[in-house]
């Protein structure tokens, strides 16, 4: 048997083949080298992980190295929040609280600060009773009396309103006041405050996401988008809720790396739910992100707002104190049975009495036509940045998928969809983040071309951040430009305000047009016993400005009866009944206040409704001019009107009747409206009984061409 012959010592030893159940280290750390690791730890940055030894099984799958992996593609556990960040958010608080304090003026006092005001008072000052020892307030027959008893919308101190709007106006009221500062602008500040918060902490936020100049881009589109900038006047909770959407985001994602901060993410949510009730929807997003990217670290997120939210959430509302089963299935039926407020969207009534609520697109184009068109720019580009690179950036996802939920939410057929953008407006702080995304994905691609020395992309990263600060300087010139019409902004891709209204949209809402003008001439009006009836407006609003003095208080707006010597007709479409429709298309206002190019206010005279030289002059026009005539909007559903009793039915529960005007017109020319009725049935072949009071004469020389034949017969309806 031959010798095996022995090896030589300066032979190299063949390496063993790698086995495929592992992998060196070396080859592992080359795979996680391809992604540059921050060398900025901050405040919920990972702990230092030990390396592995020489020959330690480490499999892709293995959890540790898939914690680490994460931790290196996502720059936001690496970085931290300093001094000089902690600087810019104090300096650009101050900055949008300023804004807001310094353009008062021309907003006037709005539908839901009208209803807020008496509930808001009340718990304000039971709160500060309270501290000063009166135990006496914790018995139930003093919370109820404070804070409301019964969910039916009726009870004026409204207890379906959520305690955190109550408690933040109530204390502006209570510890303003007696400071000089008016009612109205005690109630406001506290919301002007928490909208610099808001903005200091998207900063903080987005600064931790994507760096510090994209952070500052992102908060100040929050800050100077139009409609978020004009909520942060009103005394309401849209502003209130914003904040604490991100202060919920900010926790949660603090609580991935530091578990007991977790205790903050409870907090957090029992805020945002004592806020509005539409942050229930909030735990889906949070869940599936977790699952998806962190499913071994967001456990004590959601333990903490499983059992801590409801206890924060039921420590902050005494309402719910002495009967909290009861009394919150009670709340929450009252949002589930909410009543379909009516809108006028794309031309056509809808909710209330007319139909379902919009339809599911709402939400979105609101969204599309509200937002100044650079930073919607900016949101596109940030939508598609974070969905090619969810894979290795979890953080910005969450922004995507929050933002995604709550537009979404309000987007299911039977949700109500009203007033804009306010029902789904805890979405708007993160499109400014995805702003901020779509920001940074530009200016990287432009820099890491500049990295390969080509001299054009090193000119086109400085011109992007030059034209980044362009679009904020557009952006508060627009502002400038609205002012104090920002609730009722829209972009130029339809035409700004005057585009909206001839397409369709409603083009106000909340009666802030009320404001220091309009109340002016109403004074110059007003005579003792002068009697106004405002329509598609809160009577509220003119009772509470007659309490503090600003609305002259010789005269009547609340119990006002027929006739009138004055009609206060806001130009809420959504809103218009007979009499709307009548007063707006059929009679001459005395006065137009107008925002944008857009009416808002009109002035009447109590007698607007029985001239007929101008409900002629007004038919003559909608004649010559079928457009006007077709933009009209629909009185009632379009499978109604063919009912006269349906449409009686209709405009009876629409509140809206014309009968003293339809009385008082009969009684001059009850002959000619006859005659006239049958020819307009013989002319439109209908089967409608309402007819237009103009004289026969009148009738004939104003016989409108075929094609404004429906603009013709709505305009009767009207009348």
């Amino acid at each position: 048997m031959p010798r095996k012959k022995k090896a030589d010592s300066s032979t190299p030893t063949p390496k063993a083949a790698p086995s495929t159940s592992s992998a060196s280290p070396e080859s592992v750390r080359d795979r996680f080298a391809e992604a540059p690791r921050l060398k900025i730890v901050g405040l919920n940055s990972p702990e230092s992980k030990p390396e592995p030894k020489p020959g330690e099984k480490e499999a892709s799958g293995d959890w540790h190295w898939t914690r680490r992996h994460d931790d290196l593609v996502d720059p936001y556990f690496q970085r931290s929040t300093r001094l000089l960040d902690f600087l810019l958010a104090v300096i650009l608080c101050a900055g949008a609280i300023l804004s807001v304090i310094l353009t008062y003026r021309g907003i006037g006092h709005s539908w839901d600060e009208a209803l807020y005001l008496r509930p808001a008072a009340s718990a304000g000052q039971w709160i500060i009773d309270l501290c000063r020892g009166k135990l006496s307030l914790l018995e139930p027959a003093a919370i109820d009396q404070a804070w409301g008893l019964e969910v039916t919308g009726e009870d004026p101190l409204h207890p379906e309103v959520a305690p955190v709007p109550k408690t933040v106006i109530g204390l502006g009221l209570s510890l303003l006041t007696g400071y000089g500062v008016s009612e109205m602008h005690a109630m406001r500040l506290p919301i002007a405050l928490f909208f610099g918060l808001t903005v200091a902490l998207l900063y903080i936020v987005g600064a931790r996401t994507f760096g510090r100049l994209p952070g500052f881009i992102g908060a100040t589109a929050y800050w100077l988008m139009p409609r978020v900038f004009g909520h942060a006047h009103i005394a309401a909770s849209e502003t209130l809720f914003a904040f604490a959407v991100v202060f919920l985001t900010w926790a949660y994602l603090a609580a991935i790396k530091r578990p007991w901060l977790s205790i903050l993410t409870a907090i957090a949510f029992g805020l945002a739910f004592d806020t509005k009730v539409t942050a229930l929807c909030l735990p889906l997003a949070l869940l599936v992100w977790g699952q998806l990217y962190y499913r071994r670290d967001y456990a004590s997120n959601i333990f903490a707002m499983s059992l801590g939210s409801p206890l924060v959430a039921f420590a902050l509302w005494p309402w719910l104190w002495w009967d909290p089963l009861t009394r919150l299935a009670e709340y929450v039926k009252f949002y589930a049975a909410h009543q379909r407020t009516a809108v006028f969207y794309m031309g056509q009534m809808w909710g209330y009495v007319y139909g379902p609520p919009a339809p599911w697109h709402y939400p979105f184009v609101i969204t599309a036509i509200s937002v100044p068109a650079w930073t919607l720019l900016l949101i596109i580009l940030g939508m598609l940045a974070i969905v090619g690179r969810c894979r290795k950036r979890p953080v910005p996802m969450l922004y995507l998928m929050l933002a995604a939920t709550l537009v979404g939410v309000c987007a299911l057929p039977n949700a109500p969809k009203y007033d804009g953008e306010r029902l789904f407006f805890g979405a708007f702080p993160f499109l400014a983040l995805i702003a901020a995304g779509g920001f940074d994905w530009v200016w990287s691609q432009l820099c890491a071309l500049a990295e390969k020395r080509r001299p054009l992309a090193m000119w086109g990263c400085r011109a992007w951040v030059v034209l980044a600060f362009l679009m904020i300087g557009w952006n508060i010139r627009t502002i400038k430009k609205v002012h104090p019409d920002e609730l009722n902004f829209f972009n130029s891709l339809i035409g700004g305000a005057k585009g909206a209204y001839e397409k369709g949209f409603e083009t106000a809402y909340w009666g802030e047009a009320v404001n220091e003008e309009v109340i002016d001439y109403l004074n110059s009006l007003t005579k003792p016993g002068t009697k106004f009836k405002p329509l598609a407006l809160n009577e509220l609003v003119f009772l509470n400005l007659q309490g503090w003095g600003l609305l002259s208080g010789d005269g009547i707006y609340v119990a006002a009866n027929e006739p009138y010597d004055y009609y206060v007709l806001q130009v809420r479409q959504g809103f218009f009944g007979n009499r709307e429709r009548a007063l707006h298309f059929g009679a001459k206002p005395l006065r137009v206040f107008e925002a944008q190019g857009v009416p808002k206010i009109e002035i009447f005279s109590g007698d607007a409704l029985t001239t007929q030289a101008l409900l002629a002059v007004r038919m003559l026009s909608a004649a010559q001019n079928p457009r006007r005539a077709d933009d009209m909007p629909l009185l009632v559903a379009p499978e109604e009107r063919k009912s006269s009793a349906t449409l009686q039915k209709t405009s009876q529960r629409a509140g809206a009747t014309t009968a003293g005007a339809h009385a008082a017109m009969s009684e001059q020319n009850e002959t000619s409206q006859s005659r006239e009725k049958v020819e307009l049935r013989n002319q439109n072949q209908t089967d409608q009984d309402t007819t237009s009071p103009q004289e026969p004469s009148a009738k004939k020389a104003l016989s409108p061409p075929k094609e404004a034949s429906r603009g013709q017969e709505e305009m009767q309806l009207a009348l």
